[in-house]
């Protein structure tokens, strides 16, 4: 996935579930 594409993923996303992105992340950033 390119850098843009990412970005536009990101920019429709509501931010409440940008921060449910990042708390699903987190397990396999500890990990």
């Amino acid at each position: 996935m390119t850098m843009e594409s990412r970005a536009k993923l990101v920019s429709i996303r509501p931010k409440h579930q940008r921060g449910y992105h990042n708390y699903h992340l987190s397990p396999l950033l500890t990990t």
